[in-house]
This record gives structure tokens, sequence and C-alpha cells, in this order.
């Protein structure tokens, strides 16, 4: 798992189960194209993430 900015506790504790999910080759079947999208639980500063996995060759 690779995060490249600095990034808020609350958020990285909402993304941390599905990054494991992501990253150990399970699937979110209701999120579309195997891509998960969390909120930040702190909705005044209203940010959406995008996760997906990406396989290395």
């Amino acid at each position: 798992m690779k995060i490249d900015h600095p990034i808020c506790t609350e958020l990285l504790y909402n993304m941390m189960p599905w990054m494991q999910t992501l990253a150990f080759g399970g699937e979110v079947p209701w999120d579309e194209d195997g891509v998960v999208v969390r909120m930040c639980p702190d909705t005044g500063n209203a940010v959406e993430v995008r996760m997906r996995a990406i396989k290395e060759a």
C-alpha cells in the first residue's frame, strides 16, 4: 500500500479495511468496476476517496 500525500487520521481509519481487502485480492461487489469509494467522516471537510487495486507485473 502506498499513500503519496499526508492524510487525515479519521479518513485513514475509514479506508484501512478496504485497502486491506483490495491488497489481498478481495473485491467489494457493490462498488462499480472494482473501485471502492469512501467519504471522510468529517462532513466539514468533504473528501471523497476512490481506491482500486493495481496489479503489478
